[in-house]
């Protein structure tokens, strides 16, 4: 005898693999852009290694050829330190980015003379002392590291500092946003293949 089929079976299972098909290719584009992601973030992981790398023989270079025989460490920190670089988060857009610090002025500005002697203006009575970022914001300079070794550093120091400062600046934000958009792209992932084994 043969098997009648309801008038709405054919409907149904032409619509199961319509949306079959439908998840299909929306699993191939996100593993396509997974890809793509993968391999952006592998390429600056061998970008991180190399100024890391560069950054820590420039700074071995430094410290042997130093006359003086300071070495370039933590030794000479200035304990005032504040960060010269500040990281900006975007959640809308998954996305990490390195930036200059931009304090407000001071109202009334601190003056060299106020810094040279220790003393404060009353609004920054409260504070100790300026710190470092106060002392360089009056003195018309920026936030440089390398001035806690002094005036005269070796070419090899410097190098170091761009060398690092690469690194952070440029490759680990950009390493972080693409952490993010990976790991969002693998629950999609995940999403749509458990759609498409609820099909089968």
């Amino acid at each position: 005898m043969a098997e009648v089929l309801s008038p709405g079976t054919a409907p149904s299972a032409t619509k199961i693999l319509e949306s079959k098909e439908t998840l299909t290719r929306s699993l191939d584009d996100l593993l396509e852009r997974y890809l793509r992601l993968l391999d952006q973030h592998q390429k600056l992981q061998q970008d991180l290694n190399r100024y890391l790398s560069n950054g820590y023989l420039s700074l071995a270079q430094a410290n042997f050829s130093n006359p003086n025989r300071i070495r370039y460490g933590q030794d000479y920190y200035d304990d005032r330190m504040q960060a010269s670089t500040v990281v900006s988060v975007n959640d809308s857009l998954s996305s990490f980015s390195a930036l200059e610090p931009t304090a407000s002025d001071f109202t009334p500005p601190l003056k060299i003379d106020d810094l040279n002697t220790g003393t404060l203006p009353k609004e920054h009575a409260g504070d100790t002392k300026p710190t470092f970022e106060e002392a360089d914001k009056a003195s018309g300079t920026s936030i440089d590291p390398l001035k806690w070794f002094g005036i005269l550093v070796p070419p090899a120091l410097r190098a170091s500092q761009s060398s690092f400062k690469s690194a952070v600046v440029d490759v680990v934000p950009a390493l972080a946003s693409l952490s993010k958009q990976m790991g969002k792209l693998e629950v999609e992932v995940r999403r749509t293949r458990k759609r498409l084994r609820k099909l089968n």
